[in-house]
């Protein structure tokens, strides 16, 4: 296994999609019951805003930049800086959750929801390092990619198209 320390952008990505996922993700029910469980509140509570039950993505991005970094740590043997701080948060980044389409029954998935879900499981596996095993938030992190996939194949048009039993 390897680990690379991501990008700003790609962990701004994945930062402001998730704040989007625990915000209840522009109300789509299907989404965000499965998202938002004691557990992701519980890992993710240092990022929500002062006064409100909000998360906010930079503070959410601080903690993934975090786990990156002591997951590169780890696997490459590096003294941690303790001077380093969260890279600040780029203007510009992939914005790639939105509320979709209900049509027929179900949400029209685009390519968006692909693209987060991959940019979520490359985090994922970038932060997957020893020390993080105990993390609450790779596991948070991991439930919430579980759910994602649930949520996309449930509103597949092949899925539902597919035989409920033969």
């Amino acid at each position: 296994m390897s680990c690379i320390q991501l990008s700003t952008q790609h962990t701004a990505a994945v930062a402001h999609g998730l704040a989007f996922l625990l915000n209840g993700a522009g109300g789509m029910d299907l989404l965000s019951c499965d998202v938002i469980t004691p557990q992701t509140c519980r890992a993710f509570k240092s990022c929500m805003y002062p006064y409100d039950s909000l998360f906010d993505d930079r503070r959410i991005y601080a903690v993934l930049c975090r786990l990156n970094e002591s997951a590169y740590e780890d696997r490459y043997q590096i003294q941690p800086d303790e001077l380093d701080g969260a890279p600040a948060m780029p203007q510009n980044f992939p914005h790639l959750l939105h509320t979709l389409i209900w049509d027929n029954g179900h949400y029209t998935i685009d390519r968006d929801f692909y693209a987060f879900a991959k940019l979520l499981d490359s985090f994922i596996y970038q932060c997957s390092e020893d020390v993080n095993r105990d993390s609450e938030v790779l596991a948070a992190l991991s439930a919430i990619s579980r759910a994602l996939y649930a949520f996309i194949v449930h509103n597949s048009a092949d899925y539902a198209a597919a035989e409920w039993a033969i």
